[in-house]
């Protein structure tokens, strides 16, 4: 996993520019989903709702892997642990890697490749 918490994937949007926070009071019951809609409509930053009305102390991220104006997938990137620039290809491959192969086996392609063979080869 990339992060232990919600709260490190919130702070890394942040850093990256992927987060906008909404500090006015918002109602759970269709804004916060009209909000929602228009951010992703427009690859805005994922809205934070600070202030939640009728629920005190409570707090929603929104659209935390919708598409981005930046680079259209820097939140999927982020969430998966990697660099917002990081293009769909490497984000494809590098899931991909991690799904279809066990850790030990990744291990052993890591070795074989600083002996000079190269994992790159098996997937271009």
């Amino acid at each position: 996993m990339a992060y232990k918490d919600l709260r490190e994937y919130i702070d890394a949007l942040e850093k990256a520019g992927e987060l906008q926070q909404v500090e006015k009071e918002v109602d759970w019951n269709l804004e916060i989903g009209a909000i929602t809609r228009r951010v992703q409509d427009l690859w805005s930053p994922a809205p934070f709702f600070e202030k939640i009305t009728g629920y005190p102390g409570f707090k929603i991220l929104s659209a935390p892997a919708s598409l981005s104006s930046r680079n259209k997938y820097a939140r999927i990137a982020l969430a998966l642990g990697m660099s917002p620039e990081t293009s769909v290809k490497e984000i494809i491959n590098k899931y991909h890697l991690r799904h279809l192969f066990s850790s030990e086996f990744l291990e052993e392609l890591a070795v074989l490749s600083q002996v000079g063979n190269s994992i790159e080869v098996l997937y271009e």
